[in-house]
């Protein structure tokens, strides 16, 4: 599934449940950081990649809807029993409390797939992150002409070598 799929549907779902956008303002900051953490947990969770998460997301139309979200409906989703588990436990709730506090106290940010300042072309490829941890002035770098490296976390000596040669060049 692409992101333009997940915006379209999303974009829906915000219409009939009466959700904000971008350009509304949220309802109040504690909600936000509710949300941010739910994105964040499910970003967390164990065997919930990029499509997967995308699938969960489009189902349930919401990273906070997917947390309430019963075993019967998850099963139907053909998730690993591991991912069902631990969303059904909300098992990196604290651990994504804590993230957030960290990427706080940094003087960093996360975007999340479906806020408005993610950026526009990182949301029509495949597979896109359903977060980003962003720090700076992100907002002109990706109004900005760039290139990205985007790789494993696990990867190999020989990967990180042939990553930075390509970054200096």
């Amino acid at each position: 599934m692409s992101g333009a799929v997940f915006k379209t549907v999303c974009e829906i779902v915000r219409a009939i449940l009466g959700g904000f956008d971008s350009h509304t303002p949220p309802p109040n900051l504690r909600d936000e950081l509710r949300g941010m953490k739910q994105w964040i947990s499910l970003n967390m969770t164990p065997q919930i990649g990029p499509r997967a998460a995308t699938k969960l997301l489009e189902k349930f139309g919401s990273a906070e809807n997917v947390f309430h979200a019963r075993r019967h409906e998850l099963e139907s989703l053909k998730l690993k029993p591991e991912s069902i588990e631990s969303i059904l436990k909300r098992e990196f709730h604290e651990k994504a409390e804590e993230e957030l506090s960290k990427v706080r106290e940094i003087g960093g940010d996360v975007l999340n797939l479906d806020d408005g300042g993610y950026p526009f072309l990182l949301r029509e490829i495949a597979d896109p992150p359903i977060t980003l941890y962003v720090k700076g002035d992100w907002q002109t770098c990706f109004d900005a002409p760039c290139i990205a490296i985007v790789g494993s976390r696990r990867c190999s000596t020989y990967g990180e070598n042939a990553s930075q040669m390509l970054a200096r060049d």
